[in-house]
């Protein structure tokens, strides 16, 4: 059931205790699955907001760095010559970006040293919801805790109440240890932490898109699943369901969640959530997930008076805040346009503003220049450009000093992709189509040697990927031909899969992201295996609301894409396939972006199901 203590399901009306169950009923419930230890708290940056710890929200920590953006810009560059219309727009669409995306973007730009702007996070001033919460780990009730905060302040309050803790990160396979006594609570963060020792304090945060991803992270549904197992009740406090990995995941019936306490802070109830819940209490007899509107700190403090468990001690300010002068970190204004650049969501607008800022006597920033130039190139299908001008950034970061061995391997490799996209076409490079291939190979094959040990799986499985895309690319002929020249070349789709299939047995997490699990999926569909229909069709709108949430607009449109086929093979037929085959086109048009590998996906799609384009 849920139950919403001042809410209810029922939009008719408001009531404060539905169905009869109080807030005595809530705290004695919640107290019961502590004494069983069968409950585990998943914390969000709300426990963190107030006094003493008052650390920024993500809104607070990105406004500093739009400010830096938009500076950066702020001269009426050439870009802008449409008018001022134009400027307020992009201007607008950068000052609604949400904080991973901007972080993404001076990530790439300025590399790890954008992760200490998160040195505001750096608190010893532990509030009444840190300290409540290590009481309870105190009275030996939380075995696990989830929290989706960097900040250690639920570890330190532990630590001032003489008992240990150990502190693990999904993402990374990192652990630090915080307090002295018998060992009584494993903290997990999903999204890696701050770590005490200063020099690696930074280097287990996943903060920004590429770190975290833009889908359900494998590490992270296998961690859910086994804490589950063992804790199926979870307490949600201080978490917002906007976001594409750890809601999904939680949702994810492989997670294995059974009864869910949520407390909502605020007075709006939390949508996803509650959808999520129902699911869990079809009946709505309150017996599987309970929603309370109020405040976490005196709930678990009525829940610490029931258990006669000891009280914590009060909070107090220990040490003021450690602040960032976001000028200082971030001073090089070249290097703030490049990131205005990586956020602009139109291609056209981007190569037209990276061309504006003509070449930078900085070698490093005109590599960067230089890729943003070719990323726009491949992206409109001007592979021999984009080629062209990897090469001058390789040259110019091999020439620098402070660049990765890795860096360089990953510019290798990418190279030699672009040699094998100048394969795909047959009718327009035929004479040259060998030496392209025969180069593409070396380049990869030089790519996957150099760099470090460490990340040659993943190059490995690049490799193994590339390869299978040339063929897989050259195979849109027999779906553009139809239904029955797919039937007839089927064994070609059915190898396809095999060798995605050896890709995912090289590197499964690569294969899980978004555009490669598209690529897997396409095959398997045509290559006629057994999948799960709903399944699939779940994973393809997960894929496009989280498209949605990172304010990735230009990819919606590859969903429906694969939606059209899903449907159009197994599903609700031609009509339905129509409609998703008209919602991407429309989406890619209506950005204004080139996008004609997108738009030929459209074309061949609508020659498979045999569908006329609408005038």
């Amino acid at each position: 059931m849920v139950v919403i203590v001042g809410y209810r399901l029922s939009k008719e009306a408001k009531v404060l205790y539905p169905d009869g169950i109080d807030y005595a009923d809530c705290v004695e419930h919640v107290a019961a699955e502590l004494r069983t230890r069968s409950l585990v708290p998943m914390f969000g940056a709300g426990i963190s907001v107030s006094w003493p710890a008052c650390l920024p929200s993500a809104r607070k920590l990105l406004s500093p760095l739009i400010k830096v953006i938009v500076d950066a810009v702020e001269q009426p560059l050439p870009v802008y010559r449409r008018g001022l219309s134009q400027r307020k727009t992009v201007i607008d669409q950068i000052c609604r970006a949400r904080l991973e995306r901007v972080l993404d973007a001076f990530h790439r730009i300025y590399g790890d040293a954008a992760m200490h702007w998160l040195g505001w996070l750096e608190s010893e001033n532990c509030n009444d919801n840190h300290l409540t919460v290590a009481a309870l780990v105190r009275a030996g009730v939380l075995p696990h805790i989830i929290t989706l905060n960097f900040d250690r302040l639920i570890e330190q309050a532990i630590g001032r109440l003489e008992v240990r803790c150990v502190t693990r990160c999904t993402l990374y396979p990192a652990s630090f240890e915080t307090g002295e006594g018998p060992l009584r609570c494993i903290v997990t963060k999903p999204h890696g932490s701050l770590f005490p020792a200063n020099d690696e304090r930074f280097r287990h945060l996943g903060a920004t898109l590429a770190q975290v991803g833009v889908h359900v992270s494998t590490r992270t549904l296998l961690t859910f699943s086994e804490i589950f197992r063992a804790h199926p009740t979870l307490l949600v406090a201080g978490y917002s369901d906007n976001d594409w990995d750890i809601m999904p995941a939680l949702m994810d019936p492989e997670a294995e969640v059974q009864r869910v306490i949520w407390v909502q802070h605020s007075s709006a109830p939390p949508e996803r959530a509650l959808e999520w819940m129902r699911c869990l209490d079809p009946e709505g007899r309150g017996r599987n997930a309970i929603v309370v509107q109020g405040n976490v700190t005196q709930l678990l403090q009525d829940c610490l008076t029931a258990l006669g468990a000891a009280a914590p001690p009060k909070a107090e300010f220990r040490h003021p805040p450690i602040t960032r002068d976001v000028r200082h970190l971030f001073a090089s204004k070249n290097k703030n346009a490049l990131v205005f650049a990586y956020l602009l969501h139109d291609d056209e607008l981007k190569e037209r503003f990276l061309n504006t800022l003509g070449e930078l006597a900085d070698p490093e920033e005109e590599a960067l220049r230089l890729s943003g130039l070719a990323s726009v190139a491949h992206t409109r299908r001007k592979v021999g450009r984009a080629l062209r001008l990897n090469r001058r950034a390789y040259r110019l970061k091999a020439a620098a000093k402070n660049t990765t061995a890795d860096d360089l391997a990953g510019r290798i490799v990418w190279m030699g992709y672009e040699h094998l996209c100048l394969c795909k076409r047959l009718h327009c490079r035929l004479v040259l189509a060998p030496w392209n291939f025969w180069r593409g190979r070396a380049l990869l094959r030089r790519g996957v040697q150099a760099g470090e040990d460490a990340t040659r799986r993943r190059r490995q499985a690049l490799d193994e990927f590339y390869r299978a895309d040339l063929v897989h690319s050259w195979a849109n002929v027999l779906i553009a031909c139809g239904p029955r020249a797919v039937a007839r070349f089927r064994s070609v789709f059915v190898r396809l899969a095999r060798h995605y299939d050896r890709v995912d047995q090289l590197d499964p997490e690569l294969m899980a992201g978004e555009y490669y699990w598209l690529r897997r999926l396409e095959v398997r569909l045509l290559a006629g295996e057994a999948i799960d229909v709903a399944k699939e069709r779940a994973k393809l709108l997960e894929i496009l609301e989280s498209y949605e949430r990172i304010q990735n607009s230009v990819q919606r449109g590859n969903p429906h894409v694969y939606l059209a086929l899903l449907e159009f093979l197994h599903g609700a037929g031609i009509t339905a396939a129509a409609g998703h085959l008209d919602q991407a086109e429309a989406i890619w048009r209506r950005h204004g972006n080139v996008t004609p590998a997108g738009l030929d996906r459209v074309a061949v799609y609508r020659r498979f199901c045999g569908i006329k384009k609408r005038k």
